[in-house]
C-alpha cells in the first residue's frame, strides 16, 4: 500500500469504460487545447467516484540535483486548461500526490462545462524523471498500479527499470513489499540494492544481493531494515531502491519486480507495483 502524502491510505484498481465522441461541424475551435506531444500524459484519472482515487508518484532518480515537474491539469472532453503548477523533488526521492492535492497545487477548480474527467499533463527535461499512477479504493481497500507508458524515439527507457519506487517499510506491516530479482545469466551474480528515503532522498545504505544462475531472489522490506539496522520513523512509509551490478544501476543483468501483499482481504492478493515510466524529454 502506499499513503497519500503525507497521510496514510492505500491504493486500488478500477476497470474503466471509455466513451468516444464525434466532433460535429458546429463544434467551436478549441484555442486552449494543450499540445500533448510536448508532455507526458496521465489519463484517465479518478477523483473519488465509486471510492476510487488517483495517486501520482513523481520520481527523481538522479543522484545529485533536485528536479522540477511542471504540471498542467486539462479537462475532458473540453480540452480546457484548469490550472498549472510545479513540484520540486529532491534527488533519489519520490513525492506521492493525490489528484485532489494536484488540483490544489495547480489552482484547478471543479469540473465545469460538461467535463467529466481531469487529465494530468507533465513536463520535465531531466533524464532521471519518472512517474507512477496508482489508484486506491477507500471502500474496499484495494489498490493497483495503472501506469501507462508512452514510448518515444531515442529514450533510454531502461534507465528506470532498476528503480523500485515507494517500497513499503515495516510501518505498513499490513501491506508488505518485496523485490523479486531474477538473474537470467548463466553465472552467479552479485548485486547491490541502494536504499533511499522516498521523502527526502536521503541515502540509507547498501544491501548486497547474491543470486545464482537463472535464480530468483526475494528481498523483503524486513530484510532491508535488518541489514541496514534501520528502524523507520512513524512517517517513513516508503523507500526507493536502486539495483545494479557492482553498484551501477545502469549495468543490471536481472529482471526486477516490485510486489505487494494486500492483507486487507481474506485471500490476500499479491499486487504488481513494478511499472513506472520515463517522462518525455
Amino acid at each position: 500500500m502506499f499513503l497519500p502524502s503525507p497521510t496514510r491510505t492505500l491504493i486500488t484498481a478500477l476497470a474503466c469504460a471509455f466513451c468516444f465522441q464525434t466532433a460535429s461541424a458546429e463544434e467551436p475551435d478549441r484555442t486552449q487545447a494543450v499540445n500533448g506531444n510536448l508532455h507526458t500524459i496521465i489519463a484517465p484519472t479518478y477523483n473519488g467516484a465509486g471510492g476510487n482515487t488517483s495517486f501520482i508518484r513523481f520520481f527523481n532518480s538522479s543522484t545529485g540535483n533536485s528536479s522540477t515537474f511542471s504540471i498542467t491539469v486539462v479537462g475532458s472532453p473540453s480540452s480546457n486548461t484548469y490550472g498549472t503548477g510545479t513540484l520540486q523533488v529532491p534527488a533519489n526521492a519520490s513525492f506521492q500526490r493525490s489528484l485532489t492535492e494536484i488540483l490544489t497545487l495547480t489552482n484547478s477548480g471543479p469540473l465545469t462545462g460538461g467535463d467529466t474527467n481531469y487529465s494530468v499533463y507533465v513536463r520535465n527535461s531531466d533524464g532521471g524523471a519518472a512517474f507512477q499512477h496508482v489508484i486506491y479504493n477507500n471502500i474496499n481497500g484495494f489498490f493497483e498500479d495503472v501506469t501507462v507508458c508512452q514510448f518515444f524515439s531515442g529514450a533510454q527507457h531502461n534507465r528506470v527499470v532498476p528503480l523500485v519506487a515507494n517500497m513499503h517499510t515495516s510501518r505498513l506491516s499490513g501491506y508488505p513489499s518485496e523485490i523479486a530479482i531474477h538473474n537470467y545469466t548463466n553465472a552467479l551474480r552479485s548485486y547491490v540494492a541502494s536504499v533511499f528515503d522516498s521523502l527526502d532522498g536521503k541515502f540509507l545504505g547498501n544491501v548486497p544481493v547474491i543470486a545464482g544462475a537463472n535464480t530468483t531472489v526475494r528481498l523483503t522490506s524486513t530484510q532491508i531494515e535488518q541489514t541496514l539496522n534501520f528502524t523507520p520513523s512513524p512517517t517513513q512509509f516508503h523507500v526507493n531502491v536502486k539495483l545494479g551490478d557492482a553498484g551501477s544501476e545502469l549495468n543490471l543483468t536481472a529482471l526486477i519486480s516490485h510486489l505487494v501483499l494486500n492483507t486487507a482481504f481474506s485471500a490476500p492478493p499479491t499486487l504488481n507495483m513494478t511499472q513506472l515510466c520515463r517522462l518525455k524529454p
